[in-house]
């Protein structure tokens, strides 16, 4: 399973059990969980498609001897749908 479909099943339950739960929450704190859940999945994949593409240009760079990859550092975007952590050359 590739990590979109391995995302979208996760925040499907998360958006299910939101809507059936019967813990007494009203609908604004059940859409709440559904906005955070979301916000949640989108910064996974962000962070999913920052990875595969640091790794694509590393491999085409190095096999094309044009860069040399020096270091690997972290970095830390703040977005709109929370902070984004994620490893780039």
């Amino acid at each position: 399973m590739d990590i979109l479909s391995e995302l979208f099943a996760a925040f499907s339950m998360q958006f299910v059990n939101a809507l059936c739960d019967n813990s007494g929450a009203d609908f604004g704190q059940r859409m709440q969980v559904i906005q955070n859940a979301s916000n949640e999945m989108i910064c996974q994949m962000i962070r999913a498609a920052l990875s595969t593409l640091d790794d694509t240009l590393a491999k085409q760079a190095s096999a094309e001897g044009e860069w040399m990859v020096l270091r690997k550092a972290e970095r830390e975007l703040e977005t709109s749908f929370g902070c984004i952590r994620f490893w780039r050359r």
